[in-house]
C-alpha cells in the first residue's frame, strides 16, 4: 500500500486490483463449488484467495510452482497415512521433517511460493486425512482438482483485473545462514506443534484456524508473526460478523 507522510494508509490502484482479483477469484471459486455441489468446496474457495494473495503478479515459473507443490503435497500424505495412518506418535517426526525442508526453502527465497503453499495444503490434508471416516483418495483427487482451478481462476482475474501500472520486482533478502537455520526451525516447530493440537482436539470444523495457523508464520519471525496474528484475528471478527448477519 502506498502512503503519505504523516498520513493514512491508502490502497494504490495496483492495490485495488489486487483487491479485486482476491474478492473476484473467491466470489468464483464459492460460485462453482455451490453450482456443482463439489465435495471439500473450501478447497476451491480458499486456493483462489490463498493465491492472489501472495503473488501480485503471476506468469509461468509461479504456475509450475503452484502445481509442482499439489502433486508433491499429495504423494505425501498419501505415502504418509498409508503407512502410518495408524501410528500417529510415529507420524509427528516425519510431519516435522516435512515441515522443516519447507520453511528451509522459504527461509532460502527464490521458491517461497511453492514451500509456503505446499506447507499450507501440507495442514490442511494432514488434518482432514486424520480423520477415519475420510476417504484419502478422494481427498487428494479433490484437492487437485481445487488447485487446477484455482490456477485457472487466478489467470483469469489477473486478465479481468490487471495491474494498472508495472509493478518493480521485488528485491531478495538476504539471509546468512544461521538466520535460515533459525527460521526453519521456527516455522516447522510451531506447525508441528499445530498438527498436534489439531490431532489430540476435535476440530474438524475449524480449517480456517488451522490456515491461520499456518499463515502466520509467513513473516518468518516472532514479530512479523505476532502482527500477521493480530491482523487475521481482526479479520476473523469482522468474517464471523459478516456471517451472523447474512
Amino acid at each position: 500500500m502506498s502512503t503519505e507522510p504523516g498520513g493514512p494508509h491508502r490502497l494504490s490502484e495496483n492495490d485495488l486490483r489486487q483487491c479485486l482479483r482476491i474478492a473476484g477469484g473467491g466470489t468464483l471459486g464459492l460460485l462453482i463449488c455451490k453450482v456443482f455441489n463439489l465435495e471439500y468446496g473450501a478447497f476451491f474457495c480458499v486456493y483462489p484467495m490463498l493465491v492472489l494473495g501472495l503473488v501480485p503478479t503471476l506468469n509461468a515459473h509461479l504456475v509450475r510452482q503452484f502445481l509442482a507443490q499439489g502433486v508433491v503435497v499429495s504423494v505425501e500424505v498419501g505415502v504418509l497415512y498409508g503407512l502410518f495412518g495408524d501410528r500417529p506418535v510415529l507420524a509427528v517426526p516425519i510431519v516435522f521433517l516435512l515441515f522443516l525442508y519447507r520453511f528451509a526453502l522459504m527461509a532460502k527465497g527464490p521458491l517461497f511460493f511453492f514451500s509456503a503453499l505446499s506447507a499450507v495444503f501440507l495442514s490442511i490434508l494432514l488434518h482432514f486425512s486424520s480423520y477415519p471416516q475420510t476417504d484419502v483418495i478422494d481427498l487428494l483427487w479433490c484437492n487437485g482438482a481445487a488447485i487446477w482451478l484455482s490456477a485457472a481462476i487466478a489467470g483469469l482475474m489477473f486478465y479481468l483485473f490487471p495491474d494498472a501500472t508495472p509493478r518493480s520486482p521485488r528485491q531478495p533478502i538476504q539471509k546468512d545462514l544461521p538466520s535460515q537455520r533459525h527460521e526453519a526451525l521456527l516455522g516447522a516447530t510451531v506447525a508441528t506443534a499445530s498438527f498436534v493440537a489439531f490431532q489430540c482436539l476435535d476440530l474438524k470444523d475449524s480449517l480456517s484456524a488451522q490456515v491461520a495457523s499456518i499463515l502466520i508464520l509467513f513473516p518468518m519471525h516472532w514479530k512479523g508473526a505476532h502482527f500477521a496474528g493480530r491482523i487475521r484475528a481482526i479479520g476473523t471478527l469482522m468474517g464471523c460478523a459478516v456471517g451472523f448477519i447474512m
